[in-house]
């Protein structure tokens, strides 16, 4: 009983499995107050801007980097870029910002 009134006095985040804008529109239009992406992220850079047309399968590679203390980064994405950027973080992310 205890843990369910704590739960009823925290915000609940929710994340991982939106493919797209409308699936995180409709959580939160159903009262969740605040939804998180992360290898939807790391997959397509371009999600923001409306060109979702590299989908995530899943298979958290991506994290592999973050388990060795380097960068997470989708392997598809790197194997797609041809090997130009080898692993290398500040690559990566001066490609993907554009920093």
């Amino acid at each position: 009983m205890k843990a369910q009134n704590l739960l009823n006095k925290q915000p609940v985040i929710v994340t991982g499995g939106f493919e797209n804008a409308e699936d995180a529109n409709m959580a939160l239009n159903d009262g969740v107050p605040l939804v998180g992406f992360s290898r939807k992220f790391l997959r397509n850079d371009k999600f923001l801007v409306g060109e979702d047309t590299k989908k995530c399968v899943r298979c958290n590679q991506c994290i592999i980097g973050l388990v060795r203390g380097k960068c997470a980064m989708c392997r598809k994405l790197k194997n797609y870029l041809g090997g130009v950027l080898q692993g290398d973080c500040a690559a990566m992310q001066s490609w993907i910002f554009g920093c």
